[in-house]
């Protein structure tokens, strides 16, 4: 089963640009209104400096922020050029770990390694450097973090895990992180059974990688 906490949520798979989508009820959604193919697609290039980049977010005024995959620099990226408008980094000493994903809400930054450590910091400016604070959700390398989002409804961050700890899971989990206590809640927000997804959407296989929130519909997505 796919448990629902009180939204709806998707499961968007990517293969050759065409996307297919399931729900939890199976009925049509907020995907649907996206076209993810034809002419009104619009791709842009990015520096070669940026190859090594991993997460990507926005901020409220629609800028574009991504990070390194090994290192804890920050870069804003021209949405229009794909060019680095400018760069920071989080830590006086640049920090080295598998940062995964980043999210951004009002003026906090999060950064979320494989094994579920998360890292608060903030804007800084050009070349400069921002102070941060580290929580560890208790979370593994075996959980192996690829996705994280916030959802303002409960003030939580959600952590989307491609890993399991279980030998042969049959399930893949999204749990949460309360920003209030600052802890990793118990239960998984979201429990997603493989067996459904695959027999769904005639796949082999499903690893989350990404997870958003729609904040007009209330919808996630995972791909």
């Amino acid at each position: 089963m796919i448990n629902r906490f009180m939204n709806r949520i998707f499961i968007l798979i990517l293969i050759s640009a065409i996307s297919i989508s399931i729900t939890a009820d199976n009925k049509p959604g907020m995907l649907e209104k996206y076209k993810v193919t034809g002419d009104q697609m619009n791709q842009v290039y990015l520096t070669s400096s940026l190859s090594e980049i991993s997460g990507i977010a926005l901020t409220h005024d629609g800028r574009i922020f991504s990070h390194h995959d090994e290192a804890s620099t920050i870069y804003e990226i021209d949405k229009l050029t794909g060019t680095i408008v400018k760069w920071f980094n989080v830590g006086e000493t640049v920090l080295t770990d598998d940062f995964e994903d980043m999210v951004i809400f009002g003026p906090n930054f999060y950064l979320v390694t494989s094994k579920g450590d998360l890292y608060r910091f903030f804007e800084q400016p050009d070349r400069g450097y921002s102070k941060y604070k580290k929580f560890s959700t208790g979370l593994s390398v075996k959980h192996d973090v690829e996705g994280l989002c916030y959802d303002p409804v409960t003030h939580t961050l959600l952590l989307a895990c491609k890993g399991s700890p279980d030998k042969k899971p049959d399930y893949k989990y999204v749990y949460a992180f309360d920003l209030n206590t600052k802890k990793l809640l118990s239960e998984p927000r979201f429990k997603l059974s493989l067996q459904e997804i695959k027999s769904s959407l005639c796949i082999k296989d499903f690893s989350p990688s990404g997870i958003a929130m729609h904040l007009a519909s209330g919808t996630f997505y995972i791909i």
